[in-house]
């Protein structure tokens, strides 16, 4: 489990901010749209970052939750770096072989 300290550290990292390249309507149109709901926050505290990998953890594998699956590709995109190795890794993969997910490849640095 990570400390409080590195929660911390990735707050700062994956919260939710203005990138540096982002115009001011832009800004202000990606604020409206987050005021409407469903967004993933990065939690803030150690506390709310044990429910949300508790909350990872707890899915049954293969079941259907209307968009779940799109919904778990993007938390995995955007935060798997940040996740503790049981929960990044796939249930019938062992950590050490060569397919285990290391890192997700469709998060791109801009530029």
């Amino acid at each position: 489990m990570r400390t409080a300290a590195q929660v911390r550290d990735y707050a700062a990292k994956y919260g939710f901010r203005r990138p540096d390249w982002m115009s001011d309507w832009q800004w202000q149109r990606v604020q409206e749209l987050k005021a409407i709901g469903r967004v993933q926050e990065y939690p803030a505290a150690l506390e709310d970052y044990a429910r949300w990998v508790d909350s990872m953890l707890a899915k049954p594998p293969r079941t259907w939750d209307g968009f779940q699956a799109a919904e778990m590709t993007q938390s995995y995109c955007l935060f798997g770096e940040t996740w503790p190795a049981p929960v990044r890794c796939t249930p019938n993969t062992p950590r050490s072989s060569p397919q285990a997910p290391k890192r997700c490849d469709c998060r791109r640095n801009p530029g």
